[in-house]
């Protein structure tokens, strides 16, 4: 699917292209997965890029600072929006996206951080390891984090 992209940072403005390239579906996927809204996942990423950009070449790990910034990103751009619902004002009816398939209902009830897990952990591959120095979690927390959220979804669909 394109061309392997190292954890270095770019050189040039050709290499911050190509590593966008190589990266933006994955990191649109991620945070779209996390937030449940493709558009809010787009604006994301590209704060993310604009934010590793911005530092340059004190970045030692672009793939990893991006990853975390989507992720963290996310959880940020999910708070905001439970927080702007629990306003009280006069709204029109809203029409949910489709949902994929059962599973990704429940999924939308665990919390930011459960679903980040989840997500990093399922549907990105990663490891328990590399889950914990993603969101900066000891390891323990993250297997905690991610045991809770099996289990309520284990409940809910049972």
């Amino acid at each position: 699917m394109g061309t392997e992209h190292t954890d270095v940072a770019p050189a040039g403005a050709s290499d911050w292209t190509a590593l966008y390239d190589a990266h933006v579906r994955r990191l649109r996927g991620l945070a779209a997965a996390i937030t449940f809204d493709p558009s809010t996942a787009d604006e994301i990423v590209q704060d993310a890029y604009a934010g590793l950009i911005a530092r340059g070449d004190r970045v030692e790990r672009p793939v990893a600072y991006l990853q975390r910034s989507v992720i963290n990103l996310s959880i940020n751009a999910v708070r905001r929006r439970r927080r702007f619902d629990l306003l009280p004002r006069r709204r029109d009816p809203v029409v949910e996206p489709p949902v994929v398939d059962e599973v990704w209902a429940v999924i939308a009830g665990l919390t930011p951080r459960q679903r980040a897990v989840v997500v990093l952990r399922f549907y990105e591959d990663q490891s328990h390891e590399q889950i914990a120095e993603l969101l900066d979690l000891p390891l323990g927390t993250v297997k905690s984090t991610l045991n809770r959220a099996l289990a309520a979804l284990k409940e809910e669909l049972s």
